[in-house]
Formats: C-alpha cells, structure tokens, sequence
C-alpha cells in the first residue's frame, strides 16, 4: 500500500467558534526544508512585511531561518501528537481534532499588523488546521531540485538525514504542494535559479502580489555566495519525484507576465 499523507478537511466547528481568524493582510511561504523558504521570507520581509522574527542568525542559515518560534512550536507540537515529526512525519496527520486555541494564541500577535508574513516548512503538513485562522492568507510556494535539498538535509550535523531520507522527504512534502497549488494557484518560486535572474523573479512575484519592491534592500539581503546549486535537470529522477518536478518546473514563475501560475 503507498505510503501517504491523509490530511482530513473537516475541522471541528465547535474549536473553530472559539477564536477569532486573523482579518489583516498575511501571506504565507510555502515549501520544503532547504528549499529557499528562509531566502523568500527575508526578501518578502523587505517589502514592509511583519514576520514577528527577532532571532537573525541560525547555525544552518546565515541569515536565519525566519520562523515565527510560536508558530513552529505548534507545529511541532501536532506532529508530536500525530507520533512524527518534520523529518520523520506521520503517515496521517487527523487534524479534524486539533484544539485551535494553541493555534490562535500564536497568532494573536499577527492580528495588531496590517500586513504579515509567515514561513515554516511544516506548514505544508498542518495547514489545514490553521486555514480558518487565516482564511484570506495568500499563498507563495518554493521549491528545489530534490538532489539539493537532500545534498543540504545530509550536511544538518546532528540534524542530519541520510541522503536516500531526504529524497524520500522532498517527494513527501512536494506531493502537497503540488496538490495545493492544483487546488488553489498561487506563484512558485524557483530557489535554483541563480543571482539576477533570481531577483528579477522576486521583482515580478511582488508585482504579482501588489507589494512595494525595494531593490536595494532586497539586493542587499540576497547573497549569492550563500546559495548552493544543483545544475541538474529532470535527468536522473525518476517515479513520482520527477512528475512533481516536472510540474514545479512547468508552472513556476518567470521574470514577466508570461508565467503559468
């Protein structure tokens, strides 16, 4: 039997009534571990977005990793609850039982700005449960070639996940994504686009959403020395992995109004 999330929709109304969704403007980074999420949000961060990030510096990201620590807490804390975690995810993820009140004090912050920005690769397992907290949350996804999210997951030092692991991670995590984005159609960012080319894409994506760019700060932020690129393309992948990278790649956003979102 294929191994897969189930990630149930129905989500108690009695936990929902409780709590009060987020009315402002927010925008969600969607993505797998090691897949540029962290370069995204700092670029988005300089269009005037709210992150609620005070910590800047991370042992495997210069320039941190961006997460929003009470939000990451609770979703550490479902997946606990699920018997996995974000390297080791459980097979179903059943959030039709998930108290929300964790899930909107987390939030609370978020509701005193007008435009926020959150990012945390777990999202992508436990999103269901915060969807009636951010109903009108724009998504923007990320993505890698999975040979360099596995090459990056293996180098993590303790952290660390076997390079077949990581492979069998990104298809994991790539697998929603994919459906999400064939649900709801949002832009994709391609991390392995390189330097300029890259920045240009950003310019487009804050186009595309309406957001104030800066070139200045986001050239400032973007450093290239720090990316690490897989030059490979759809040769050598196989199965499933190929046909979500080869939608990924199809669909992602390009430097004009030409792209397939």
């Amino acid at each position: 039997m294929k191994l897969r999330y189930v990630i149930r929709r129905a989500i108690s109304r009695v936990f929902a009534d409780q709590v009060e969704p987020v009315r402002t403007t927010g925008y969600l980074v969607l993505g797998m571990h090691r897949s540029g999420t962290s370069c995204l949000t700092g670029l988005l961060e300089t269009c005037g977005l709210w992150t609620g990030v005070e910590e800047r510096s991370a042992r495997y990201n210069a320039k941190g990793n961006l997460e929003a620590p009470g939000i990451r807490a609770v979703n550490d804390e479902i997946l606990e609850q699920c018997g996995g975690t974000w390297r080791d995810p459980p097979l179903e993820v059943t959030i039709d039982k998930v108290d929300t009140r964790p899930l909107a004090a987390a939030l609370r912050p978020f509701h005193k700005h007008e435009r926020w920005l959150l990012k945390d690769p777990r999202m992508l397992l436990t999103l269901d449960a915060w969807l009636p907290l951010i109903p009108a949350c724009q998504f923007i996804g990320t993505f890698r070639h999975p040979e360099s999210v596995a090459d990056s997951l293996a180098k993590r030092g303790k952290l660390a996940v076997a390079h077949e692991v990581g492979r069998s991670l990104w298809t994991r995590y790539n697998r929603i994504l994919v459906q999400l984005h064939r649900e709801r159609k949002f832009p994709l960012v391609n991390f392995d686009v390189e330097g300029d080319r890259y920045i240009r894409r950003f310019h487009h994506l804050c186009r595309v959403l309406h957001l104030e760019y800066d070139e200045d700060r986001a050239k400032a932020f973007y450093e290239q020395g720090l990316v690490c690129h897989h030059h490979g393309g759809i040769e050598g992948l196989s199965g499933e992995a190929a046909d979500l990278y080869s939608y990924l790649l199809e669909h992602q956003l390009q430097e004009d109004d030409s792209s397939d979102m």
